[in-house]
């Protein structure tokens, strides 16, 4: 049963886009979601995860279900979460809220910086803390992250802390973001947010694409 709606779902991305160069291959295994991701994250080196998202109910704000979040919080590679609803628009307008404080993986910015030369998107760097001075540590950071996207047209933002949900969806709205890359790691305002009862409670904008990267050397 699974099999053919594996091959339903691989003959309606064909029809969808008929793109020769990449090989779809359809995989059902019996077995935990989060281990079998891992597991095939590993033996294929994948790049990147892509998951539907859909919460537990038919709330809007409750788009990023468990299992989403699982998978953003333990599998070792960049998840992008695309919300059940969403229609299909160029990501000319990619949104990094940044603490400043981790610094990014190179292989995972090289990917972000194909799909930004690709549709030629103009990235914003939001910087959210109420410190206006940045560390030596905070300048490497957003140095490396300018020179990784030098080809691109680039803002650099900073607002004081607050509400973060608030903050970056405010920023979200006023610039028409089309995708949001945080970085997931210990100790940091974006752990918190990819908890299932921070975002449900606080209202993190669901409705456009989230790319979660990992920081983890691969």
């Amino acid at each position: 049963m699974y099999e053919q709606k594996l091959m339903d779902l691989k003959d309606r991305i064909t029809e969808f886009s008929p793109n020769p160069s990449p090989e779809i291959c359809t995989i059902a295994k019996f077995g935990t979601l989060l281990n079998e991701i891992n597991r095939i994250v590993i033996k294929e080196n994948a790049d990147l995860v892509l998951m539907g998202t859909q919460g537990m109910t038919a709330d809007p704000k409750g788009n990023y279900g468990s299992n989403t979040l699982l998978v953003i919080r333990y599998v070792n590679c960049p998840v992008l979460g695309i919300p059940s609803k969403y229609k299909f628009s160029r990501p000319e307008r990619i949104l990094f809220p940044s603490e400043l404080s981790l610094g990014y993986q190179c292989r995972e910015l090289k990917m972000i910086s194909f799909l930004a030369n690709s549709y030629r998107s103009k990235l914003h760097l939001l910087y959210i803390s109420d410190v206006d001075q940045l560390s030596l540590r905070q300048v490497d950071v957003k140095e490396y992250w300018e020179y990784r996207f030098r080809e691109r047209e680039q803002t650099y933002f900073h607002q004081k802390s607050g509400c973060i949900p608030e903050n970056i969806n405010g920023f979200i709205h006023d610039h028409d973001i089309d995708l949001v890359v945080m970085v997931n790691s210990t100790h940091t305002y974006i752990e918190n947010l990819i908890r299932t009862s921070t975002i449900d409670r606080e209202g993190l904008n669901t409705t456009i694409p989230f790319l979660i990267l990992q920081n983890l050397p691969r």
